[in-house]
């Protein structure tokens, strides 16, 4: 039987049947886990922190009169929606965890570390409300998931900011024209095990017990796992050390194959690995911290380009950009960014050399290449604005993927590339 008070569950203990407690999409995630799994489907593993601890996070802080405080000056005309809800997420955010409900987040995620063999997995952390899809009204969609988060301090921001979103602008006024108590919604955040979707687009290797290749299939669409441990595969990175009279040898081989397609990762590499017996993989590890694998991120997509800035910019980078021992060195630049007066917003961002941005302008999740200028009062979200780009006041980027796409390009992830021909006022 389910503790209902208790503040984190795994999804393999819930079902459909508990959205009160954990919400309709850590549920379904539960449900499908039990059903599913039996049958070869593999959902990635997780956990979900309950309502209780949701109301017991409003309760340990005091939040309850600073809500309802907020939400009575707005429906008075007193405040703006806007500062009503900044006022209520700048106070979750400031709120500090119930001791017990960040040791059970804790403790569930370093098991989850164990049970995927690394000691701070990636995970997503998605927001689930307690009343997503009703009768008369549908709340999805309308808070916050934070993709690639590792580390324990991260994890807890995010789901603190998970906690904030439930009084996101859009989430008021639209439990408001319903006639909704904004209190009797609570959130339950689920914390999953990542999986990426470009991991179909590396060549996955089989290697032996002295680290001797065995297998190389190209962009597999199921990669083979390590042995032992199922969730996990090989990538190669695409480095590779010859012997240069072989690789010669082979590449000229291959060029008169008549039945080669005449791909390195498809043709060549496979080949060699058949006939050559001393073939070996070097395994990428951080040499100070064997227990932790090396960095490293294939870019060569706009989405991984876009996400691995962004995960670099986090405040515990899975690269040190200013190890001592490992000195990044960049070409030097004279001309900073400018910021205005006016208040600035900027979110998980990275900003390059010589930017301006506008007052009372919003950036979220992006980035934004040197030289570009953002006009007073934007709002960009979860874009790549080009370099030298100039944007006009009030331009509103991300928010509205139908109107993103007349002007700009998306990719299937919903990244908006803004370029300079597109972007200029």
């Amino acid at each position: 039987m389910i503790d209902s008070t208790a503040p984190v569950i795994d999804f393999d203990s819930v079902s459909r049947h508990d959205v009160g407690l954990v919400g309709g999409k850590n549920a379904s995630l539960g449900e499908m886990i039990r059903n599913l799994t039996g049958a070869g489907v593999r959902v990635p593993p997780g956990f979900a922190t309950t309502a209780a601890a949701y109301r017991r996070f409003i309760e340990s802080n005091g939040l309850e009169s600073l809500i309802r405080g907020q939400l009575a000056a707005w429906s008075e005309s007193r405040i703006s929606l806007a500062e009503a809800g900044a006022a209520i997420r700048a106070a979750f955010m400031q709120a500090d965890w119930p001791a017990n409900s960040a040791e059970a987040i804790l403790k569930s995620y370093r098991a989850l570390g164990q049970r995927l063999g690394g000691v701070a997995p990636s995970v997503a952390v998605r927001s689930s409300a307690t009343a997503e899809d009703l009768p008369d009204a549908s709340f999805a969609g309308q808070q916050e998931t934070y993709l690639n988060v590792a580390g324990e301090t991260e994890l807890l921001l995010a789901c603190k900011r998970c906690y904030a979103s439930l009084f996101t602008d859009r989430a008021i006024s639209y439990r408001q024209a319903r006639g909704y108590d904004h209190l009797s919604v609570a959130l339950s955040v689920g914390v999953q095990q990542m999986v990426r979707s470009d991991r179909g687009g590396f060549g996955v290797i089989e290697i032996d017990s002295e680290q001797r290749l065995r297998g190389f299939v190209e962009k597999p669409p199921l990669p083979r796992p390590i042995p032992g441990k199922p969730d996990r595969a090989l990538a190669s990175m695409g480095i590779y050390l010859f012997d240069t009279r072989l690789l010669m040898e082979r590449l000229e081989a291959d060029a008169a194959d008549g039945r080669s397609s005449h791909d390195f990762g498809k043709d060549i590499i496979p080949a060699l690995v058949r006939t050559e017996p001393r073939i070996y993989a070097h395994s990428l590890k951080d040499v100070r911290n064997p227990a932790r694998a090396g960095y490293w991120r294939d870019v060569g997509t706009l989405d991984a380009y876009w996400q691995t800035s962004l995960e670099l910019a986090g405040a515990t980078p899975p690269l040190d950009l200013i190890d001592s021992a490992w000195p990044v060195r960049a070409v030097g630049h004279d001309r900073s960014g400018q910021l205005p007066d006016g208040a600035v917003e900027i979110r998980e961002s990275v900003v390059s050399r010589n930017v301006a941005i506008g007052a009372d302008s919003r950036i979220e999740r992006s980035i934004l290449l040197p030289g570009a200028r953002i006009g007073a009062g934007s709002t960009i979200r979860n874009a790549i604005v080009d370099e030298g780009c100039r944007l006009p006041p009030g331009s509103v980027i991300g928010l509205d993927p139908e109107q993103d796409r007349l002007r700009h390009s998306v990719t299937a992830s919903g990244l908006v590339l803004v370029s300079a021909q597109h972007g200029a006022a």
